[in-house]
């Protein structure tokens, strides 16, 4: 709050967590797909992963991430992108996906980080809304980008108090930000699970990031 950080919040999509990689430093690692051996690629390698874990397709829970993949030829198309050695984070949601409360009838994955594995760094947004446009994936929607005191619903709270008075006005923001991810909803009505808010960094050590719900 001190340094009143550029933002960006997103609808907290409430599914199952995703990562995609493409990459030619796990090569001691069996990959999730086969890929078409081109000079070009011949040293990568493309991995499904859950939260924790690389997958293999040998556990049944596996089926609904390698499906998503299958149906959106995520594997070649990401081969054919030039983009190398990245990791695309994302949430998978439709049926059977946590109560699927987006009430989708079929999976589909939100992307809302890619990291970028060689150069150490997260890509901003604006990179990740490029390359999802190019690989035909969906990202969780943007709701709001500057400063985190200007957003939505803040400043009627934090107006009368100054950063001197700190803990009640750090609870105004906080309340202001609750309020904010309470308004939320994934249309038709849906309510939303909450927001995420990220600073603007590309570092890893410096970015904070952060769910309301």
């Amino acid at each position: 709050l001190d340094t009143d950080p550029d933002i960006t919040i997103t609808t907290k999509f409430d599914g199952t967590s995703c990562t995609l990689l493409f990459t030619d430093k796990l090569s001691h690692l069996k990959p999730s797909f086969a890929l078409l051996q081109d000079d070009e690629n011949k040293a990568f390698s493309f991995f499904v992963c859950s939260r924790n874990n690389i997958l293999d397709g040998s556990d049944p829970n596996d089926k609904p991430y390698f499906q998503m993949v299958k149906d959106a030829k995520l594997h070649e198309r990401l081969a054919q992108s030039g983009w190398k050695n990245i990791a695309i984070q994302g949430e998978l949601c439709g049926p059977k996906m946590n109560g699927n409360r987006l009430q989708l009838d079929r999976l589909e994955w939100f992307v809302f980080n890619i990291y970028d594995i060689a150069a150490k760094q997260y890509m901003p947004m604006t990179n990740v809304t490029s390359i999802c446009n190019q690989l035909g994936v969906r990202t969780v929607t943007q709701i709001y980008h500057g400063k985190l005191l200007a957003c939505p619903g803040l400043q009627p709270l934090i107006q009368g108090t100054t950063k001197d008075d700190n803990m009640e006005y750090v609870r105004n923001v906080i309340d202001g930000l609750v309020s904010f991810a309470k308004k939320q909803t994934y249309g038709a009505d849906l309510p939303a699970e909450g927001i995420v808010i990220k600073t603007n960094h590309t570092l890893a050590d410096v970015r904070f990031s952060c769910k309301v719900i």
